[in-house]
């Protein structure tokens, strides 16, 4: 079925955690950008 309106704006977001895609992990680089420095490494205590 064929709509007659006008198509929607639609976002898409593609993230790499596990660095497959990239040569840097997406988590990391998020993690060094966005986190304060003293805030505890949970991603190396959860591994």
């Amino acid at each position: 079925m064929i709509s007659s309106k006008p198509a929607e704006h639609h976002s898409l977001l593609v993230t790499d955690f596990d660095g497959t895609m990239t040569r840097h992990d997406f988590y990391m680089l998020a993690a060094r950008s966005l986190l304060p420095p003293d805030m505890p490494d949970y991603w190396a205590q959860y591994r």
